[in-house]
C-alpha cells in the first residue's frame, strides 16, 4: 500500500490535519535554517571566496583552500534554495487561504471541525512565513 493509497481512506478533516502537521513542520524547520543562515551574507561568502581563491592562486594550503571553497560554494547555493522553498511556501498559504475563501463563500460543505481545521493550518503557517 503506497502513502496515496492510505491518503484516499481519511475523511477531509483528516487530511487537512495531515497536511497541517506536515506544512507547519516544513515551514517552521525551514524559517529556523534560513534565519540561521542569514548572520552570513552573500557579500560574506564572496569576501571568503576572493580570499580562498588569493591562497589558492599562491598555492598555499591548496587542499584545505580548495576543500573550504567547495563548502562554500555549496554554502551560497544552499541559501538561494531556501529562499525559493520559502517563495514556495508562501505559494502554499496562498493556495490553503484560497481554500478558505472557498469554503467560506459556501461552494462546498464542511463539517465545522473542518472548517477550523483550515483556518487553523492557514494561520499556523501564516504565522511561521511572516517571521
Amino acid at each position: 500500500m503506497t502513502i496515496s493509497d492510505g491518503f484516499k481512506k481519511l475523511s477531509l478533516g483528516e487530511l487537512f490535519s495531515k497536511l497541517h502537521d506536515s506544512i507547519v513542520s516544513f515551514v517552521k524547520e525551514l524559517g529556523e535554517t534560513i534565519e540561521a543562515n542569514r548572520s552570513i551574507s552573500q557579500a560574506d561568502i564572496q569576501t571568503l571566496r576572493n580570499f580562498i581563491r588569493d591562497r589558492l592562486e599562491r598555492k598555499e594550503d591548496t587542499v584545505e583552500n580548495e576543500k573550504l571553497l567547495k563548502l562554500l560554494n555549496l554554502f551560497a547555493t544552499e541559501k538561494v534554495v531556501l529562499e525559493i522553498l520559502k517563495e514556495d511556501a508562501d505559494e502554499w498559504l496562498e493556495f490553503l487561504e484560497a481554500i478558505r475563501e472557498y469554503v467560506d463563500e459556501g461552494k462546498i460543505e464542511l463539517s465545522d471541525r473542518e472548517r477550523k481545521e483550515i483556518d487553523k493550518l492557514t494561520n499556523d503557517i501564516s504565522k511561521y512565513l511572516r517571521k
